[in-house]
């Protein structure tokens, strides 16, 4: 889990969405079921399953709540 947050928190830095959209849909939520981590497994499904966000900002406010829940079930706090 260590790598993916690092991926994650580089691909936000470098505002990389569609790097944050696949390592959302395909790595945090592999991740999060594999764990039982069933809520984070919601969040990345509906990020994509939902429709288009409405705005890039929006996308990128729930690529920061699953960063942040992934986080809180590691026992990290936001770097």
């Amino acid at each position: 889990m260590e790598d993916l947050l690092a991926d994650l928190h580089y691909s936000r830095r470098q505002n990389d969405l569609g790097r944050l959209a696949l390592l959302a849909y395909c790595e945090a939520r592999r991740w999060a079921r594999a764990t039982g981590h069933s809520e984070i497994a919601r969040m990345a499904t509906s990020m994509v399953i939902d429709g288009p966000h409405p705005t890039r900002e929006s996308f990128l406010t729930n690529i920061d709540s699953i960063i942040a829940a992934m986080e809180r079930s590691a026992g990290r706090s936001n770097p």
